[in-house]
This record gives structure tokens, C-alpha cells and sequence, in this order.
């Protein structure tokens, strides 16, 4: 109670004062009659007048239905302006207010009271102190309603006393708490930094009302579990008081993925190891200083070691003194393997101090700075084959047959016999690596393909008719034949050539011999003078014909015969006794089976044959010699 009520003068000047104020101010007589409100407390009731606002506590609550906000009505003599009246003083009492007419509560009244009395210390006046808290009640509605229905788990703890007032359904999913074994608990009985590596930081926080940044903590629940989870705090208001709301997001999803993730990088890893080291060729892996950091099963019996005998040491300690020299040559003070690359021709020492020829191909995996981090390298044994072209080597120089080999690929000479550079009169390093145009080979068929094309087939070559031309600038007739062959991974041919050139000079002069006995064919015998035309060709020749003389039906080479002696169609129409329109479409057939034009080119083709007569018919008459 207030006493000592100022005068009436006094108690206008107060009214004139209040009248100003933003808070709600309603004066009651002793009688229960209502003397005076200012403005904001007639806005406060969505009146305009006193006489609306009610001129009387009954009329009041006639006009006005009270409640409190859990939705409990107030019985009469427990509203508030009853309450002063009876002379009770009271502080931040909240009703919701509900004008007459309407169903819904449409203010939000916090409510206190203040009695003055007069010098003898009697109820003078009583007045009712209101603040329209509608729109934070209102917000705070929405918060509740939004923090209850969120998914995401979330606490809320009153800083004052470290009470926890509000706990959503997501937090009661996630530990298996009751709503009650929650509300009106302590931070301590629930500890949510529990287990938390900055717990020690982060508590003080706290009690300064400071955020608490996500971190890592574990719940412990009602069954004694825990529960991995990362928790921040935010500060917020309550009812005016400072509280501190947690959140939290559960991890134990993100720990199984990530424990299923670690079985699987170890299952791989695993994997990968024992496909490492039983891969079919020798592996090695080093680090940035160039030591070996991981080695194969084939890789330690290719050299002769143990595992723990190799792995920490330097790569140079198992390469050759040569093969170091070289590297060292190439890479200056780099490391000796930088860089990715393919089929590089090192030499191993093995434990026995044995060498060991090995082609390697190497690639590097770099850091985020671009770094050598790691050197992949894949090892091959290739003594044998080492061995093999060393001795096709020495076969190839000693064979006394000219030879050269020629890349397929760049149709370019690689190498050329002690033989070949003997016929051609030429050092190695004027015929090695020149192409094949340029070395006086030249193919000399008419309209055949060229040598490039010839050795990329399929068939290969077999004494193919060309010519060499030498230093000395003579010409030597030769019979080329040519293999592909594999050497140092290249696609090659190996070329043979037959020196023929003697051969056809005798030949030569054979034929001229021939010839000049022909231009009287009467002195010789029909059987010796097939014997010295069939002389003239050469054997692969004589197969080709063998094989178009084949292809004529006897009829066709009973007339090839006859028109060797110079018959004409009549006459040979007679001697065989068929039609002349027959003969005419015999003839006709012939020259495209002999590829000739006119008769006397088939008379050519017969003559050069040793074909001079009818096989089946008359045998023209020859002398005795």
C-alpha cells in the first residue's frame, strides 16, 4: 500500500502526469466504481470512452472476459480488478483478455496493482498498472509453436538457475527422455557438453549468456548409452528471462557411414595390397626422396630380397653403376625417377650381384603443391629378350645374305648387315635411319604397289624383282623377300636380298642364244625347242604361266597351238573340223584368258611357251638334224 494520498489538486496534476504514460493506468474508488483511466489503457480494451471501458468493476466484467493463458477461466473475485479492490497487491499477473462478443482472446494484459491510502492509512484509491504484452506473447506463441514442431532436436535452459523450462518432440526422439524427466531438470542432471574436448571453455560461456559454437559432445541417455551428437547454444529471451537454447544433430549416422567408410577404405586397401603384391610383374613404389616405400612379390624374386631388406632404402642402391651414370646424366641433381614415362631401359642388381635387364614405366602422383608425393613404377624382366636380339644381332651381322631391317612404322633403314653395306659399298651411318626411298632399293614392277605399301601387307614379300643402287652408281638386279619381326617393341621387316645380277646376265646372253638358233626353228627338234623357250623363263615365271596355260580347255589350247604355226580361222576351222563361227568365239575367249589383244600377241604368248603346234591335232612336220 501507498499511503498519504495526495490532495484532489494533487491528484489531477498525477492524472495529467499518467495520462502522458505508455503504460496502462485504471483508478477504482473504494466503492468499486471506476473514477479514471488514461489513453493507452482504454486502447488496451479497443475502447474510446470511460463509459465504455465500464463505470463500475461489474460492469467490467461484463464487458470483458478474463482468462489466463492456459486457457483456465477466472472465477469471480480472482480477476484482477477484484482483486484490488479487495486490497491485494500483486505483481505481473498475464490474462488474456476477450472483449464482449467475440470468442477469442484479442489482448494480452500483464497486470499489477497499487492501493493508496489516505493519513489514517484507510483505502483511498486503487489503482491497476498495465503493460499490453500482446505481440511478444504472440511471437513467443509462434517460437513455441515452431520450436515444437521442428525436426531438428533442441533444449532450452533458463541461465538464471540452469533449469531447463522448454524440450521439443526431436530431443525426446533422439535420447528416450520423458517430457518430465526433462522439464524443471539442471543442466548438470542432463549435461549436454558432456564429454565435449573444449567443455572447459565452453562453460563459462555460459554464464555470460555467449554462444556456444558447434562442437562434438555425447548425450548420456536413460539407458546408460551415449549418443555421439554435435551441439551449439544460442542465447534467447523467455518470458523475459535469458535462457540459452541447444541444438543438436545426431551423429551416429555420420559415424556408422563413416565407420562403414573406413571398413570399406580398409577392405580396399587390403585389396589393393595383396593385388599389389601378387600382380603378375614386378611393382615398386617410392616416396619423394626416391626410397622404396612398397614393394611387390615379384619384384623381390625377380632381385633376390626379403622385404624388410629393401623397403626404406634408396632405389640407386639396387640400379647399376651404368644405369646410374646415365640417370644422373639425364636428370642432373633431380631425382632419378621424375616424371611419368614408358619402357625405359634400366639394369637391376640382384642380391647375388647378378645383372638384370629390365624395361620400366613409371607414374608419378603429385601433391597440392605439384610435387613428386609418390612414384608408381612397374618393372619387366627383359634379359631374354635382351639375349634374343643380341643374338639375331650377331646372326643378322654375320649372315653372309645381304639384310637390313626397316621400322614399319616410319619405313626408315634401323640397321643393314656387314653384307648389305659390302654390296652397296656404303658405311652403316650413310644407309641407318634413312628412309627406304633413299637408299637405292627401288621396286621394278610396272604398276605394282610401292615397298612401303608391299611391306605393311599382310603376306609379306617373296623374291620380289627389284634393284640396288650402289655407291659406285651401278645397278644390281635383285630378288627381295621380307618378314615382319618384333625388335625393341617396334614393328619391323626384315628384308633379304639376292644379288641376281651375274644370273641375269647369263640369262641374257642364253637368250640371245636362243634367239639366234630360233630364226631357223627347222634344224631342231619340236621337243628341244619347247626346252629352250621354256629355258627363257624363270622359274616363278613358268608357275605363273603353268597356272594360265591351266586355265585353257583342251579345245582352247588345241587352237592356241595352231595359231603358234600362223593358221588362220579357216584354216584351223578345217583342220578341226568346227564351225568358222565357233573358231571366231573360241579365239575370242583365248585372248582374254592369255590377256592379249590380237592374234599375233597370242602367237607371242605360244611361242614363248614352247607352244608350236596343236596338241591334239596334226604336229607340224620338222627335219632330221
Amino acid at each position: 500500500m501507498v499511503s498519504a494520498l495526495p490532495a484532489a489538486n494533487d491528484r489531477r496534476q498525477l492524472q495529467q502526469i499518467v495520462a502522458g504514460l505508455t503504460e496502462g493506468v485504471i483508478l477504482i474508488e473504494p466503492d468499486q466504481s471506476i473514477a479514471w483511466a488514461n489513453d493507452a489503457a482504454l486502447s488496451m480494451h479497443g475502447v474510446n470512452t470511460l463509459a465504455e471501458l465500464g463505470m463500475t468493476v461489474d460492469d467490467y466484467r461484463a464487458r470483458f472476459k478474463l482468462r489466463y493463458r492456459n486457457n483456465r477461466k477466472l472465477k469471480k473475485g480472482h480477476t484482477p480488478i477484484e482483486r484490488v479492490v479487495a486490497g491485494e497487491t500483486f505483481r505481473d499477473v498475464t490474462v488474456e483478455v476477450t472483449p464482449l462478443g467475440k470468442d477469442d482472446p484479442e489482448w494480452t494484459h500483464q497486470v499489477r496493482s497499487l492501493v493508496l491510502t489516505n493519513e489514517a492509512g484507510d483505502p483511498e484509491c486503487l489503482v491497476l498498472i498495465m503493460h499490453d504484452v500482446t505481440e511478444r506473447f504472440e511471437a513467443e506463441e509462434r517460437f513455441e509453436t515452431s520450436f515444437n514442431v521442428n525436426p531438428a532436436p533442441a533444449l532450452i535452459c533458463r541461465l538464471e538457475d540452469q533449469l531447463y523450462v522448454k524440450v521439443n518432440q526431436g530431443f525426446l526422439q533422439l535420447t528416450g527422455y520423458e517430457r518430465a524427466d526433462v522439464i524443471g531438470s539442471r543442466l548438470s542432471d542432463i549435461d549436454v557438453l558432456a564429454d565435449c574436448a573444449q567443455a572447459d571453455e565452453y562453460r563459462p560461456r555460459l554464464g555470460r549468456g555467449e554462444s556456444v559454437p558447434q562442437t562434438e559432445a555425447c548425450l548420456h541417455l536413460p539407458d546408460g548409452r551415449k549418443k555421439a551428437v554435435i551441439v551449439a547454444g544460442q542465447p534467447i529471451e523467455i518470458a523475459g528471462a535469458p535462457c540459452m537454447m541447444f541444438t543438436f544433430m545426431d551423429l551416429d549416422p555420420r559415424k556408422g557411414v563413416e565407420e562403414e567408410l573406413r571398413l570399406t577404405r580398409a577392405k580396399s586397401q587390403a585389396d589393393f595390397e595383396s593385388l599389389y603384391n601378387e600382380a603378375p610383374v614386378p611393382l615398386h613404389s617410392l616416396d619423394s626422396n626416391q626410397k622404396l616405400v612398397s614393394v611387390s612379390d615379384r619384384w623381390l624374386a625377380l632381385l633376390g630380397y626379403a622385404r624388410n631388406e629393401v623397403l626404406g632404402r634408396s632405389i640407386t642402391e639396387f640400379l647399376s653403376p651404368r644405369t646410374t651414370r646415365v640417370l644422373s646424366d639425364r636428370h642432373g641433381n633431380e631425382p632419378v625417377e621424375t616424371g611419368s614415362f614408358d619402357d625405359c631401359d634400366y639394369e637391376f642388381v640382384k642380391k647375388t650381384g647378378e645383372l638384370v635387364d629390365v624395361s620400366v614405366s613409371a607414374r608419378v602422383v603429385l601433391n597440392e603443391q605439384g610435387r613428386v608425393q609418390r612414384t608408381m613404377v612397374a618393372v619387366i624382366d627383359v634379359t631374354e629378350r635382351k639375349q634374343t636380339e643380341q643374338r639375331f644381332q650377331k646372326t643378322f651381322d654375320l649372315a653372309p645374305i645381304p639384310m637390313i631391317v626397316a621400322d614399319l612404322g616410319e619405313h626408315r633403314v634401323i640397321n643393314a648387315n656387314r653384307a648389305f653395306l659390302e654390296v652397296v659399298g656404303r658405311p652403316l651411318n650413310a644407309v641407318a635411319y634413312r628412309p627406304l626411298a633413299e637408299i637405292g632399293l627401288n621396286d621394278t614392277s610396272n604398276g605394282r604397289p610401292d615397298l612401303e605399301r608391299l611391306l605393311n601387307g599382310t603376306n609379306g614379300l617373296r623374291e620380289r624383282a627389284m634393284t640396288v643402287e650402289t655407291a659406285a652408281a651401278d645397278v644390281l638386279d635383285c630378288l627381295v623377300s621380307a618378314e615382319k619381326v618384333v625388335i625393341q617393341g617396334k614393328d619391323c621387316a626384315l628384308l633379304v636380298i639376292q644379288d641376281v645380277t651375274e644370273r641375269r646376265q647369263s640369262e641374257a646372253q642364253l637368250f640371245e642364244a636362243i634367239e639366234a638358233v630360233m630364226n631357223d626353228t627347222t634344224w631342231f627338234s619340236r621337243t628341244v625347242i619347247e626346252k629352250l623357250l621354256r629355258a627363257k623363263r624363270p622359274a616363278s615365271a613358268r608357275s605363273q604361266e603353268d597356272k594360265t596355260l591351266g586355265a585353257l580347255t583342251k579345245r582352247e589350247q588345241e587352237i592356241v597351238g595352231l595359231i603358234s604355226q600362223g593358221r588362220s580361222n579357216a584354216e584351223i576351222s578345217k583342220e578341226l573340223t568346227l564351225s568358222l563361227s565357233t573358231i571366231r568365239n573360241h579365239v575370242g575367249t583365248i585372248y582374254g584368258k592369255l590377256g592379249v589383244h590380237n592374234r599375233s600377241g597370242a602367237v607371242v604368248w605360244a611361242r614363248e611357251r614352247g607352244i608350236l603346234g596343236s596338241t591334239g591335232g596334226k604336229s607340224p612336220k620338222t627335219k632330221k638334224s
